[in-house]
């Protein structure tokens, strides 16, 4: 198998998604609002800070202070004083995020499921599984990269 060709395909593909309207809602899910929303969302329990955040979402602090002052004036989230050390801020989600949140990721889910269902069982399990691995072959290389720059 001639990988280079192979990897030629594969970033055609990628183009012809990326001009896709639907990879585009997706492409939104997953970057900006929506992760921190969705950090909030599963960290609700417990005080977060921006760095926590930033860390998450892999992006710098001047980003992340740029997406909460956003969500924070469609009031979606809430930065507070931390009463254990003034020095901090803690960010939790309000009601409203919570529920544009959910909304938005209910309907990404379903709008991803109609897709598979297109697809059908068995090449939707085969992309799920054929992705993941390409995920993780790309973790893999971020560590190995790592371990070198050290």
């Amino acid at each position: 198998m001639d990988y280079q060709q192979e990897a030629e395909k594969l970033l055609h593909v990628i183009k012809q998604a990326m001009k896709s309207p639907e990879i585009n809602r997706i492409n939104g899910f997953a970057r900006g609002d929506m992760p921190v929303l969705g950090y909030l969302k599963k960290h609700e329990d417990k005080p977060t800070s921006p760095s926590e955040i930033g860390d998450y979402c892999n992006v710098s602090t001047a980003r992340v202070a740029t997406i909460l002052g956003n969500l924070e004036n469609k009031g979606f989230i809430r930065r507070e004083i931390d009463r254990k050390d003034r020095r901090k801020i803690i960010v939790s989600l309000t009601a409203e995020g919570d529920q544009v949140f959910c909304q938005l990721k209910n309907k990404m889910i379903l709008s991803l499921a109609t897709r598979l269902e297109i697809m059908g069982e068995k090449d939707s399990q085969d992309l799920i599984r054929t992705f993941q691995k390409f995920i993780d072959t790309l973790e893999k290389e971020d560590v190995r990269a790592a371990r070198s720059e050290a």
